[in-house]
């Protein structure tokens, strides 16, 4: 059981998951606790001479067995399908014995439970309609003496195994109910952790993102003014290479005419030898 209970240690866990798990826990329940409460009811209705309602029980939970047995074959929607028909069955049968001093209300309220945790609110709203149609029905039969009651609420209270009926219904839709928020209710808080931790998580690698653009931004930055010199300095030494290159020429300019005088001079020099001989 404890196994069971614990339904909510994996963080990656859908909802889903979670009411396939609740409802496999809800039906070993049923059959612990319920098999019994409907025998006790049989008994009970027995020994008050309801024959009809007595074996009424009996057919009516018949599709709990059913979701039970073949519980792996079947889909989810009828496997709670299934639940919700013998609950909403076993109301109606005991508002129309009892009248609304019965078990029909508590057995409508769980049923409004149930449908609203293994499916949505949409469905929850639904069944509501849907138990308040029998009860406005049976109600009216009542009124209009078309229904009454075979048996006085001094008669079942004087009778033990009513007590004791009363007791382990109470009991038994005390746990269901109690079960099925409370671990709906502790997938939600783990979930809530689970999301709190990566939010923190995310948090964490936002402002390490926030300190590398800002190392980033620094070192473009740096890069940026790098180049910047970089590009003063290719210029400076360009003038520079530029005013050498012109130096360079004049110097080569002055050094070809220098040549060029001595060639002169030289030819000059051939000339007056050659006058001289």
């Amino acid at each position: 059981m404890r196994n069971l209970l614990n339904i909510t240690s994996d963080p990656n866990e859908t909802i889903q998951d979670v009411r396939t798990q609740l409802l496999f826990l809800i039906l070993i329940i049923i059959n612990i606790l319920g098999v019994p409460i409907v025998i006790i009811g049989f008994i009970e209705a027995f020994i008050l001479g309801q024959y009809l309602t007595a074996s009424s029980y009996i057919i009516f939970f018949s599709p709990v067995l059913f979701a039970t047995i073949f519980r792996k074959k079947i889909s989810y929607q009828l496997c709670t399908g299934s639940i919700l028909l013998s609950l909403y069955l076993i109301g109606i049968i005991n508002l129309i014995i009892y009248g609304f001093s019965g078990a029909a209300t508590p057995i409508f309220l769980l049923l409004l439970v149930f449908t609203t945790v293994f499916f949505d609110i949409k469905a929850g709203f639904k069944a509501v309609l849907l138990c308040l149609l029998p009860m406005l029905i049976v109600g009216f039969l009542y009124i209009q003496n078309i229904l009454s009651l075979d048996i006085s609420l001094r008669e079942i209270s004087t009778i033990p195994v009513s007590w004791f009926t009363a007791s382990a219904v109470l009991f038994f839709f005390g746990i269901l109910i109690v079960l099925s928020f409370g671990i709906i209710q502790k997938k939600m808080l783990h979930s809530m952790q689970f999301s709190k931790q990566k939010a923190d998580e995310f948090k964490r690698i936002n402002l390490q993102l926030n300190e590398n653009i800002l190392i980033r931004k620094e070192t473009e930055t740096k890069l940026r003014n790098f180049h910047n010199k970089l590009e003063d300095l290719i210029k400076e030494r360009t003038k520079e290479l530029e005013e050498k290159n012109i130096e360079l020429e004049k110097f080569n300019k002055l050094f070809i005419g220098r040549e060029l005088r001595i060639k002169e001079l030289k030819d000059k020099v051939r000339k007056l030898k050659e006058n001289e001989k």
